[in-house]
């Protein structure tokens, strides 16, 4: 009796195993790859807005991404106005005509924009294209590879917002970047910044 009860015991738990492992959900990476924050910033686009002010000015700047593309704002608040820095159709028209590459209204790739100290109408920015350059003597020197020596090049522009004109200038014209962590006041004295839930401020002087 105890040998037929020991054997149903042993019958019932290994279905009851059986039953729990057939049940264990089994990781699906593929479907969290989706949720990633890369992935996910292609489809949320911009969520909220972040002022640049124009030279210890009460105007500033913004950039927005939308479905639509990227889009940058000048606003003026004592005026209540807000437009577009620049018609992205014919900045691309531009652009294209200078770098020589194919590029539309939806996808432009301004990096670094700013504008230039002690002017609200002259703005700067740079524009990567598919062209091979030589890189420079100090980056070579860097290099664990000797022999990689090509990069794409980099291209430098100035555009005046009023007369609406491109012009490509050389590398040794652009300003130190700006840190991306910060937000500065509008007189650009003071940078605010989070960390660990709690906001702070630091006096900030550019360097000449």
């Amino acid at each position: 009796m105890k040998r037929i009860l020991i054997g149903l015991f042993t019958v019932f738990v290994g279905l009851s195993y059986a039953q729990e492992k057939k049940n264990l959900v089994k990781p699906n990476y593929q479907l969290a790859a989706k949720f990633s924050p890369a992935k996910l910033r292609t489809m949320i686009f911009s969520t909220e807005v972040k002022p640049n002010y124009i030279n210890r000015g009460e105007k500033f700047w913004y950039e927005y991404s939308t479905s639509a593309g990227k889009k940058w704002y000048i606003v003026d608040p004592v005026a209540k106005k807000k437009s577009e820095l620049f018609d992205n159709a014919d900045m691309a028209a531009k652009v294209t005509a200078i770098v020589k590459n194919p590029f539309d209204a939806q996808h432009l790739p301004l990096q670094n924009l700013r504008f230039v100290d002690n002017s609200d109408h002259l703005i700067r920015f740079e524009v990567q294209s598919t062209k091979d350059t030589v890189k420079s003597k100090e980056e070579i020197k860097k290099l664990t590879n000797k022999k990689d020596t090509l990069k794409k090049k980099l291209f430098h522009f100035e555009y005046n917002i009023l007369s609406k004109e491109l012009k490509e200038i050389s590398d040794t014209t652009k300003e130190k970047a700006t840190p991306f962590w910060a937000t500065f006041s509008p007189d650009t004295s003071r940078i605010y910044y989070a960390k660990n839930y709690n906001i702070y401020w630091m006096d900030y002087k550019k360097l000449p």
